[in-house]
This record gives structure tokens, C-alpha cells and sequence, in this order.
């Protein structure tokens, strides 16, 4: 690679910015594997103007620094945002934590709680945090939870910080849910699967728990050899987490270097794998981490122990994908569950489009 990205950072130069942005990006991440700061960061410098989330991702010990700098007062602002409606008693398994804005609440949350009811047992609960309410949103809540057989709903909310651009607001939305994490941590103590939204559970929680241990308490997507790992070394889309000390205060540091950069009012698309990056990064060194399961990809399945869990891409961009959805709802409401999980899980696969 480092043979080859000089000539491909000269190749794109005049002839497509982008691509000579990313060029650069990478160029600066394999100078940080090579331990090369100050190559990295002139590499991030020229390439920020095409990548702004280049901003977000610190070298060398800047994790720590920026996390140690924030000031207790913009700490105070942003837990004082959250708001706590309701608990929801939690059962065998882990607590399934979503997050969303209000209008993502209306288009994948009865789909990403029916699938849940649909291979839960009796007693899962579940905890819906939701950003810039709307009137109604109480009212949808409760609607939500009477459609559930299965499922017992907790819910949170809190307003989106003032200031924010369009883009910034549309970036917070993707973090928020782990600036709750050790919140709901404490406050449920049981363990937790954080999940996005657009996507369905094809089997009960519960298994997605089995490889856990006191030894490795967490799991998440873990890309360490990547060479985009800086932006990309940690997927957000699924994490699974006992309420262990050193899970807990890994997502306490990670949740204050979100606040440090909501305070700044910079916000940036990637922000929230940058941050779990640079937070598991800033563990390792450390050397106060817990020890990481990685969750393995099949396709488009991500397999965690028995459990099985499907993001929903561009399918929700195709034609007919709101329609083939409320069919899907309106058959899962109507049907008991099939004798046969996989004949379920292949319902719910061709209802949103994927083929695995």
C-alpha cells in the first residue's frame, strides 16, 4: 500500500477532487498504522475540505485529550436533555435500545418492533429513545406498544441541541443513541442490544447473548485490519453489551467525546463510527478495555451467537418498499408466529427487499 497510494493520490489530483480526498485518507491512515502523526495529519489536512468528517478523527492521544478538555458544563447541557418516560421491565434477555427522530419512528418502528415481537419470548423488553418529539409522539408510542404480544416498551426522549445545521441535526440523530448508553446501562442494569432502527430481528434476543462472558463482555461489528478502519474500524448498526464496569466506562468516554463535539456545534456525517473507532482504539491503549467479540457478516445477516439481525439499505429506497411493508405488518398482526422460524424470517426477508 505504500507503494501504491502515491501514485494513485497523484493520478486523481486535477482530475477528481473526491477521489484524490480519499486517496489522501488513506494515504494518512496507513501513516497512522505506521505511527507517522505528523504525516497522518497533514494527509487529513489537505483531504478535509472534500471529507469534512476528517475533522473528527484524532491521532496519537487526541482522544483522551479532547475527552479530558470537555468542560462540566456542556457535559451537564447534554444529560440534562434526556428525559425518561417510561421503563420497561426487563426479561431474560437483553434490552433492545433503538433511537430515532420522529420521523423515523412513524416509517421503521412498527416493522423493527413487530419483528422483534415476532421471535421474542413473553417478557422482552425493549427501550425506544426519540429525538425532537413531536405532540403525538406519546400517542404513537402507546399505539406501538398495544400492537405487541411479546414485547414490553420503555421509552425516552430529548430535543435535538439548538444550533445545529440540517446536516449536523441529521448527524446527531446517528450517534444519539450511544451518548444514552451508559444511561440506560445503569438504569436498566441488565444487558443491552443497541440497534439501528431500519432493520428487523430474525430471532429471539436472547441468543444474540450466548457468546457473551464475564471474559468478553462485548460484541460489535470490529474491522481492526481495515485500512478505512479510522472512519470505518467500528460499525454502529448492532452492538450487544453485558453492564460490566469496563463496558460501561468505555461508552461513558465514547459518549464525551460525542458531547465534546456537539458543544463545538461540529457535526459531521461518520461521527459515530469515528467515535467508537477512537474510543476502542483510545482502550486498547490504555490497556482498560474490555475484550471484543466481533460480529460476523453472512451476506447481509450478522450473526451473534444464535441470533440473527438484517439492516435495511437501499431497499427502502426502491418503489413500493412502504407498501410491501404495511402488507408485511398487516400479515404479521394477523398470523401467529409459523412452527418453522426460517419460514417467518424468509417472510420478512422478501417483504423488504433483501436476498441473502
Amino acid at each position: 500500500m505504500a507503494a501504491l497510494l502515491p501514485p494513485a493520490v497523484a493520478a486523481f489530483r486535477g482530475v477528481d477532487a473526491e477521489l484524490h480526498a480519499w486517496a489522501l485518507f488513506l494515504q494518512g491512515s496507513l501513516a497512522t498504522r505506521l505511527g507517522e502523526a505528523a504525516a497522518a495529519q497533514e494527509a487529513f489536512r489537505r483531504a478535509e475540505p472534500h471529507l469534512p468528517f476528517l475533522a473528527h478523527i484524532p491521532t496519537g492521544d487526541g482522544f483522551a485529550r479532547r475527552i479530558e478538555a470537555l468542560s462540566p458544563a456542556a457535559d451537564t447541557e447534554s444529560e440534562a436533555a434526556f428525559v425518561l418516560e417510561t421503563l420497561a421491565p426487563p426479561g431474560n434477555g437483553p434490552v433492545v435500545v433503538a433511537s430515532c427522530d420522529s420521523g423515523y419512528l412513524e416509517r421503521f418502528g412498527p416493522l423493527f418492533l413487530a419483528s422483534l415481537d415476532r421471535f421474542s419470548t413473553p417478557g422482552q423488553a425493549a427501550h425506544l429513545h426519540i429525538l425532537d418529539p413531536r405532540p403525538d409522539t406519546a400517542a404513537r408510542v402507546r399505539a406501538l406498544e398495544g400492537r405487541l404480544r411479546h414485547v414490553r416498551l420503555g421509552w425516552s426522549h430529548e430535543t435535538s441541541p439548538a444550533g445545529l445545521t440540517a446536516q449536523a441535526r441529521t448527524t446527531f440523530y446517528t450517534f444519539a443513541r450511544f451518548l444514552r448508553v451508559p444511561r440506560l446501562s445503569r438504569l436498566y442494569q441488565a444487558p443491552l442490544m443497541v440497534a439501528d432502527i431500519d432493520a428487523c430481528l430474525l430471532s429471539d434476543p436472547v441468543g444474540f447473548l450466548a457468546p457473551l462472558s464475564a471474559a468478553t463482555p462485548l460484541a460489535l461489528q470490529h474491522f481492526p485490519d481495515n485500512l478505512a478502519r479510522l472512519y470505518d474500524g467500528v460499525g454502529g448498526g448492532l452492538v450487544v453489551m453485558r453492564p460490566d464496569p469496563a463496558v460501561i466506562a468505555l461508552f461513558d468516554r465514547i459518549r464525551r467525546f460525542l458531547v465534546s463535539w456537539i458543544a463545538e456545534r461540529r457535526l459531521h456525517y461518520f461521527l459515530d463510527q469515528i467515535a467508537l473507532t477512537a474510543g476502542t482504539d483510545d482502550a486498547v491503549r490504555r490497556g482498560d478495555g474490555p475484550s471484543i467479540l466481533p460480529i460476523p457478516v453472512k451476506g447481509r445477516l450478522f450473526l451473534c451467537g444464535d441470533g440473527l439481525f438484517v439492516q435495511i439499505l437501499t431497499e427502502k429506497d426502491q418503489p413500493g418498499f412502504a407498501a410491501s411493508i404495511a402488507a408485511l405488518l398487516d400479515r404479521l398482526e394477523r398470523t401467529p408466529p409459523a412452527p418453522d422460524p426460517q419460514l417467518d424470517r424468509s417472510m420478512i426477508l422478501k417483504a423488504i427487499g433483501v436476498m441473502v
